[in-house]
């Protein structure tokens, strides 16, 4: 049983996420498997996970989009075993997570 899923669902905003990433020097990679992050990144030799969310339209008040059950485990997992993982919704929230990471203020 393969763990990578043919042509997942991607967020609209992940393009702008990484972009902004990678002008903050970040290195990614897509991440494709059930309650996996979107997103394996590499900053100055240390890695991190960072889980892309999106405006939730179907509810009409601009709202984001939650964890689902396997993200929230999959967090909750990773932390404990010491891995920062993150949630970015849109370029600011990158930059806050370059620069905790960078200084050594992640959750893990």
């Amino acid at each position: 049983m393969s763990l990578v899923r043919r042509n997942p669902k991607r967020d609209s905003n992940e393009k702008a996420v990484r972009a902004a990433l990678h002008d903050c020097g970040v290195r990614t990679w897509t991440l494709s498997a059930p309650g996996l992050p979107d997103l394996l990144c590499a900053l100055r030799k240390r890695f991190f996970l960072v889980e892309v969310k999106r405006p939730n339209s179907a509810n009409g008040k601009g709202e984001w989009a939650q964890l689902t059950p396997h993200q929230r485990k999959f967090h909750e997992d990773a932390r404990l075993s010491g891995w920062p993982v993150y949630v970015a919704r849109n370029e600011q929230d990158v930059l806050d997570i370059v620069n905790d990471f960078d200084k050594g203020r992640y959750q893990g």
